[in-house]
C-alpha cells in the first residue's frame, strides 16, 4: 500500500483526515490515475484531495465525475497560461493554483455534462448503427431444429448465414460476435433442444456447444438396424462407470425412435433401458411408475451408487482351503498344483493306467490283461464308486433328459393371430412354442386355412427346410399374418405345415421362431422361464398345468352353404359335396354342443368313410326339403379315431 500510495500517505491534509476520508480519498486517486495514467503526481493528490465533496460509491458515477474533473483542470491549465502570456511580468506565476482555491465551493457546470452525455449518446447511436448494418435476412428463413435430422447440416446452414449477415463496409469484414451468434443459435432450438443444452455449463463456448449437439444428434442416415444390434450388443463391461454405459444406452434409445411422438417414444426408450437390466431393477422400475427417460436415468444411478456403498461394506472374502482374506478357494496359491520346471505333464513315467491303476504305461499297453483277470476284477472292486443321496435342489446340468421332462422345458404362451381382409378380419387364439435354434415362425396348416389360406393360391411357395436332426419338413405355403404377442403386433411371414410335424399330442400348435423373436426385441431366461416381448413380461404355460391329454382345437363359426346338398343314402360310390364316400345312415337323435355354449338336438347322423379310410360323423343342425331336395343350411363334421375297446371315439371338431 505504502509503494502505491506513497506521495498521498504524506500530505498533512490526507493525515489529518478520518480514516473514512481517507478511503474515499483513496477511491479517487485510483480513479483517476486509471483514467489518466499520464497524470503528474502531485496534481493527481491535489485533485484527488479537492474532489472528496463530489465523492459517490456509485464506480459508473465517480468515474464520470473523475473524467469531468480532469477536462475542467485541464481548460484550467490552458486558460492560465493564456492569461499568464497577457499579462505583465508583475503577475506572480499562478499555475499552480488549485481549481478549488481559485474556485471555491465550485460546482460542476451543466453545460459540460450535458456535452459528456451528447457525446454518449452519439456513440451509443453509431454501435446502434453498426449492429444495424448485419442482414440478418438469411437468418431468418432458417427453420426451428427440433432435433429429427442431423444437426451437421443445420450447422452448416447458420454458418452460412452468419457468413452472409457479416458487415463489409468501409473496406472491413466485421463478423457477428461470438456471444451473438450463441443467442441467434439458440433462437432457433427447438424446446426439446434446449433442454439437452442446459445439461453443460451456462459459459460453455460456441465450440463446445456445437460439438455436444452434434455428437447428441447424430447423422441420421445411421439404420435402425444398427443402431438395434448396438443397443443389444452393449455391455456393462465394456465402460469405466455405470455412468458412462447409461448415459450411451439413452444416447443410443433416443435415436432409434427419434420419429416417434412424445408419449411412445418415451415409452419405448424405458422399455429399451429397463430389458438391459436385471429382473429386480425392472420390477423396482414398475413400482416406481417412473413415465420420464432423465427420471429413470437419474433413478437407476441413484440404485447403482446405493449398491455401490452395499458391496463396500460387505466383509473381506476369506478363502476356505488357506483360511485367509482377500480372496476365494478359486483364486488360492495353495490349493493349485506347483509346475517346476523338472516336471512335465506330457512324462510318460507320470501317466496313469486305468487297468491295473501302475505308472508308466496307458491302459491300451497294459500286460496285466494277458495274465488274468483277477488283478482287473480286485482293482475293479476296488474302485467302486459311492452312491450319494438325490438332492431336492432344482438342477441346471446339461445332461440327458427324458421326453417328460424335455416337455416340461418348453416355453409355451399364448399367440393371437389375425388376418385383415377387405370384407373384415379373422382372428384365432393359439398356443405357440418359443424355439430360437428355428430361423423361421411356423404354423399349422389347419390354423392357416381358418385365417384364409388358400392352397391354390399358394402353389409356388411349397418346399422344404432341414431340421436340427437330418430329417426334413415339407412346407405347404407361406402367408403373411399379424402376431399379437402381449399387445405387441408383429407382422411376419410364416410358414406352413401339417399339424402332426407340429406336434403330436396336441400341446401347440405353432412354432415362433427367432425371426419373430428379433422383431418384437424379445428377452428370454431360460433359468427363471421368463419371456419379454418390449418390455413387456409375458404369461409362460406353468409345468403343473403340463398334461399328455388330447386338446379339442377351436369350434368356430359354422359356414353356411350357397349351394344345395344333394345326400342319397346309398352304400358306395355316391357324391357328397364333391366327395365321394360311403354313407351310412342313423337317425337317431343325438345331442351336441356348440362354441356358444349352447345345446340343440341335431336332425341326423352319418357316419362317412372318405377315399383316404378315414371314418367321419357328419352333424347336421338344420334340414328341411326345397322342392324335392333335402338342403343343408349348416354342418359339422367331427373324425373319428378307432378306440383300443373297439368302436370309435371323436378326436377333434373341424369345419366342413
Amino acid at each position: 500500500m505504502e509503494e502505491r500510495f506513497g506521495a498521498l500517505l504524506l500530505n498533512p491534509y490526507y493525515i489529518s483526515a478520518t480514516e473514512v476520508d481517507k478511503e474515499k480519498i483513496r477511491q479517487i486517486y485510483t480513479v483517476l490515475k486509471t483514467l489518466d495514467p499520464w497524470i503528474r503526481e502531485d496534481r493527481a493528490i491535489r485533485l484527488a484531495l479537492d474532489s472528496l465533496p463530489f465523492y459517490t460509491s456509485n464506480l459508473g458515477n465517480l468515474r464520470d465525475r473523475c473524467a469531468q474533473i480532469i477536462v475542467l483542470s485541464a481548460n484550467q491549465s490552458r486558460l492560465t497560461r493564456n492569461i499568464e502570456r497577457r499579462k505583465s511580468l508583475t503577475v506572480g506565476d499562478q499555475s499552480n493554483i488549485s481549481i478549488i482555491e481559485e474556485l471555491p465551493n465550485a460546482i460542476l457546470d451543466n453545460s459540460t455534462v450535458k456535452e459528456e452525455e451528447e457525446v454518449k449518446q452519439q456513440k451509443s447511436s453509431e454501435k446502434v448503427e453498426k449492429m444495424a448494418t448485419y442482414d440478418l435476412s438469411l437468418y431468418k428463413i432458417l427453420p426451428v431444429y427440433n432435433g429429427e435430422s442431423s444437426f451437421i447440416n443445420f450447422y452448416e446452414q447458420f454458418k452460412d448465414a452468419m457468413e452472409f449477415a457479416a458487415d463489409d463496409g468501409e473496406g472491413e469484414i466485421r463478423s457477428v460476435p461470438e456471444r451473438k451468434q450463441i443467442m441467434l443459435l439458440k433462437g432457433k432450438l427447438g424446446e426439446k433442444v434446449l433442454e439437452r443444452l442446459r445439461t453443460i455449463d451456462q459459459g460453455s463456448s460456441l465450440t463446445q456447444m456445437t460439438e455436444y449437439l452434434k455428437e447428441c444428434y447424430a447423422k441420421y442416415e445411421v439404420s435402425k438396424e444398427k443402431l438395434r444390434i448396438r443397443i443389444n450388443r452393449m455391455k456393462r463391461e465394456d465402460f469405466k462407470n455405470y455412468d458412462e454405459y447409461i448415459n450411451e444406452l439413452f444416447k443410443l434409445c433416443e435415436q432409434y425412435h427419434m420419429k416417434e411422438d412424445k408419449e411412445t417414444r418415451n415409452k419405448l426408450i424405458i422399455a429399451d433401458i429397463v430389458c438391459k437390466h436385471d429382473v429386480q431393477t425392472q420390477r423396482a422400475v414398475e413400482n416406481c411408475g417412473i413415465k420420464c427417460p432423465d427420471d429413470l436415468v437419474d433413478f437407476l444411478k441413484i440404485r447403482e451408487k446405493r449398491d455401490e456403498k452395499a458391496d463396500r461394506g460387505m466383509k473381506t472374502k476369506r478363502c476356505y482351503s488357506c483360511n485367509k482374506m482377500g480372496h476365494v478357494k478359486a483364486e488360492c496359491e495353495e490349493v493349485k498344483p506347483r509346475v517346476t520346471g523338472e516336471t512335465s505333464v506330457n512324462k510318460k513315467e507320470d501317466v496313469v493306467c486305468y487297468a491295473c491303476q501302475g505308472k508308466g504305461h496307458y491302459a491300451s499297453e497294459c500286460n496285466a490283461k494277458d495274465k488274468g483277470s483277477d488283478k482287473i476284477a480286485r482293482v475293479r472292486h476296488v474302485r467302486q464308486v459311492r452312491t450319494v443321496r438325490k438332492s431336492p435342489m432344482k438342477r441346471y446340468d446339461h445332461g440327458q433328459m427324458n421326453a417328460k421332462e424335455k416337455c416340461n422345458n418348453d416355453l409355451v404362451i399364448n399367440v393371437k393371430l389375425s388376418k385383415r381382409y377387405k370384407k373384415g378380419e379373422r382372428m384365432c387364439m393359439v398356443k405357440g412354442l418359443v424355439d430360437t435354434g428355428s430361423t423361421v415362425t411356423i404354423i399349422s396348416k389347419k390354423e392357416a386355412e381358418y385365417l384364409g389360406y388358400e392352397e391354390k393360391g399358394y402353389k409356388d411357395e411349397e418346399g422344404s427346410f432341414v431340421l436340427a436332426n437330418g430329417s426334413k419338413w415339407v412346407t405347404e405355403g407361406k402367408m403373411m399374418l399379424d402376431i399379437l404377442i402381449e399387445d405387441v403386433k408383429i407382422s411376419n411371414e410364416v410358414v406352413i405345415v401339417r399339424e402332426e410335424e407340429i406336434c403330436a399330442d396336441g400341446k401347440y400348435s405353432m412354432i415362433i421362431g427367432s425371426d419373430t423373436l428379433m422383431a418384437g426385441d424379445a428377452n428370454i431366461n431360460f433359468a427363471t422361464r421368463e419371456v419379454t416381448i418390449m418390455g413387456r413380461l409375458v404369461e409362460v404355460e406353468s409345468n403343473k398345468n403340463v398334461q399328455n391329454k388330447e386338446v379339442v382345437n377351436r369350434i368356430s363359426v359354422v359356414r353356411r352353404m350357397e349351394k344345395t346338398c344333394d345326400v342319397k343314402h346309398e352304400k358306395e360310390g355316391k357324391d357328397w359335396c364333391g366327395h365321394k364316400c360311403v354313407v351310412k345312415e342313423d337317425k337317431s337323435p343325438v345331442h351336441c354342443e356348440s362354441s356358444r355354449g349352447r345345446v340343440f338336438k341335431m336332425k341326423e347322423n352319418l357316419d362317412v368313410l372318405d377315399e383316404e379310410g378315414e371314418r367321419w360323423k357328419i352333424y347336421s343342425k338344420k334340414r328341411y326339403k326345397v322342392r324335392g331336395k333335402p338342403l343343408i343350411r349348416s354342418i359339422k363334421k367331427v373324425r373319428l379315431l378307432a378306440s383300443e375297446e373297439g368302436g370309435y371315439v371323436e378326436r377333434n371338431l373341424k369345419n366342413f
